[in-house]
């Protein structure tokens, strides 16, 4: 892995390693960073810091590729898994190059295509390096339906190709959703809305905050609570500040336990312009909080199913995502209820236990050895 530091990937990989590691002996390699989570297994930190500059990140990189090289040949796994798209871009040029036989799961938690496109002429040529690495001997795993579709398109081999959702600990997160919520906007007797994530263009929260400003005209009770932090921070700020949105509007940051605002919110919103799968969802789904998500590419059009077990609105209109957080908050014929509920069963779907099950059976089982060689 990159790092062990905050984000999606990084929480699923220390809440799986507790279940892989009674079946396994679990070694994790970081490039760099300290872990910001609980883990089960053996921490190996390559220390090799993010760098700047051309000639900073081709060092870097060369750096990675052989300290990566050296500690695989240390520790000699039965099996290699690359936590993300970057590790897996480094260990198909580390195998390409050194030629290590170990048998190897790379891993897209992310779409390729819609995620590169972000960064640009740096982005395609990912997706281009991606693309001349690929060996016969990998088998990929993907979080969705859509990324693996995507993959397939990109020419990558369907028949090596894995879709495993993501795990969520259900237990963990019903647990801290107990905790008290201290902060005032948490107390008052109104409609709260939440969103939790990172304050960049993927989450497309300057979207949502104007489809509150629509909802917010016609139910004055509601208030948009919006956890995380990012380089979009400033400026969504300064959009609240130009709706005249300061006192419906709360910035409460990055959050340890997103849980208890979570379960303490009446409709959690996801307003995304692309995932990879949305683990979020599920967690606002074991909280409690229902949920109104966009259907973008890829992930929570698979999670929700619109009108029974949440509401999906079209990606990229605010006009639908306002209608569709409108109707939660009327809340006729106890709506928000019946989805809770229906979600509640759901999320089951997403345990640690049995998304583990499946990583060793459909990931790690040697009747798939066949299938790197």
């Amino acid at each position: 892995m990159s790092n062990l530091d905050k984000g999606g990937i990084q929480s699923l990989m220390a809440t799986l390693s507790f279940e892989l590691a009674k079946r396994y002996e679990l070694h994790i390699l970081l490039f760099n960073g300290e872990s910001q989570f609980d883990f089960a297994g053996t921490l190996h930190n390559l220390h090799i810091p993010p760098a700047k500059g051309f000639f900073g990140v081709a060092i870097a990189s060369i750096r990675k590729l052989f300290a990566l090289r050296t500690a695989v040949i240390k520790i000699a796994p039965d099996h290699l898994y690359a936590a993300s798209r970057i590790p897996s871009m480094f260990v198909m040029a580390a195998f390409c190059i050194f030629g290590p036989k170990t048998k190897t799961v790379l891993s897209f938690h992310n779409s390729i295509v819609l995620k590169n496109r972000e960064l640009g002429i740096k982005g395609r040529l990912a997706v281009a390096l991606i693309r001349v690495l690929l060996s016969k001997r990998y088998i990929i795993h993907v979080v969705s339906e859509g990324i693996k579709n995507e993959l397939i398109g990109l020419g990558f081999p369907a028949g090596r190709i894995v879709r495993i959702y993501n795990a969520v600990d259900i237990d963990k997160a019903v647990q801290l959703s107990k905790e008290t919520c201290n902060e005032k906007v948490m107390k008052e007797k109104v409609v709260r809305i939440i969103s939790v994530g990172r304050f960049e263009v993927q989450k497309n929260l300057p979207m949502l905050i104007d489809a509150f400003a629509r909802v917010e005209k016609q139910k004055k009770e509601c208030r948009l609570v919006l956890i995380g932090e990012g380089s979009l921070g400033d400026s969504l700020r300064e959009q609240v500040r130009l709706l005249g949105l300061e006192k419906k509007v709360f910035f409460l940051g990055w959050q340890k336990n997103p849980f208890k605002f979570m379960r303490c919110s009446d409709i959690f919103v996801l307003s995304s312009l692309w995932e990879g799968f949305g683990n979020v969802i599920i967690e606002a789904m074991a909280c409690a909080c229902a949920v109104v998500t966009t259907n973008c590419n890829y992930g929570p059009a698979e999670i929700i199913r619109d009108g029974i077990n949440g509401l999906v609105a079209e990606s990229g209109n605010a006009d639908d995502l306002a209608a569709k957080i409108l109707l939660m908050c009327e809340n006729k014929n106890n709506l928000r209820r019946r989805l809770t509920e229906q979600a509640k069963i759901d999320v089951e779907n997403y345990s640690v236990k049995r998304i583990a099950a499946e990583y060793e059976k459909k990931l790690f089982d040697t009747d798939r050895d066949h299938l790197i060689g």
